[in-house]
């Protein structure tokens, strides 16, 4: 048969916004909190609110690269990406933020936490017996009553609209494969007590950079930003 040789073609130099000092101290800082912990894994992952540029993606356990072959499936996902989970409180930034921006509190709000219980169509949810807190302080000591109050003074279709707003359901577009969408039900089938799961972070399945994304856009004054690690080509 014929054939023929093409010259290769000299690819494009590829630049991230990854800092190297930032990901060294992040890897290093991550490794040793999980293994003080117990955890089996753990993602730190460190962003610049106003640009989305990803500093430090870091996953732990990790690999070596050089060792690729050598390495199983589990060991070389990017969990920062892929990996979905029940956020908890950090989820709370979502009904907290949708009442103040719809005008329903201010953070010097009182709030009755009712000393840590809450009757949520018939489910008892227990908390810390926090009695009455500024909102700011429910936020920061983390009432889980107080979070449910927030969204139930939103309501389901707007607490929804910020879960969505804040990017939670979707891809972030980041530049990475196998990135998941996380799990957002639609509202309509919502059951009765989900208003008393959601605003504290459970019944809903988030990726690590999804959260990030979020508590990014507070940081930037409302405007979430597209997370991305390509600076140029």
């Amino acid at each position: 048969y014929d054939s023929a040789e093409i010259a290769p073609t000299p690819g494009g130099d590829l630049h991230l916004t990854i800092d190297e000092v930032a990901q060294y101290r992040v890897e290093q800082a991550l490794a040793k909190g999980v293994r003080e912990s117990g955890a089996n894994w753990g993602i730190a992952i460190v962003i610049r609110p106003r640009t989305g540029e990803v500093v430090a993606m870091a996953n732990y356990p990790t690999f070596d690269a050089n060792a690729f072959g050598k390495t199983t499936g589990e060991v070389r996902r990017n969990r920062a990406v892929e990996a979905v989970f029940e956020p908890g409180s950090v989820f709370k930034i979502v009904p907290f933020s949708g009442c103040i921006e719809d005008g329903l509190i201010a953070p010097t709000t009182m709030v009755d936490c009712q000393y840590g219980q809450i009757n949520v169509s018939g489910r008892i949810v227990h908390d810390t017996p926090y009695g009455v807190l500024k909102a700011s302080d429910a936020l920061a000591y983390s009432s889980n009553v107080a979070a449910i109050k927030m969204g139930q003074k939103l309501g389901n279709l707007r607490l929804y609209d910020y879960i969505k707003n804040y990017g939670f359901g979707r891809k972030t577009g980041i530049e990475l494969p196998g990135e998941s969408s996380g799990l957002v039900q639609p509202v309509e089938q919502w059951q009765p007590t989900t208003i008393g799961s959601i605003p504290m972070g459970h019944e809903i399945g988030v990726t690590a950079l999804q959260e990030v994304a979020a508590v990014a856009a507070l940081a930037n004054g409302g405007e979430w930003v597209q997370p991305h690690l390509v600076s140029r080509v």
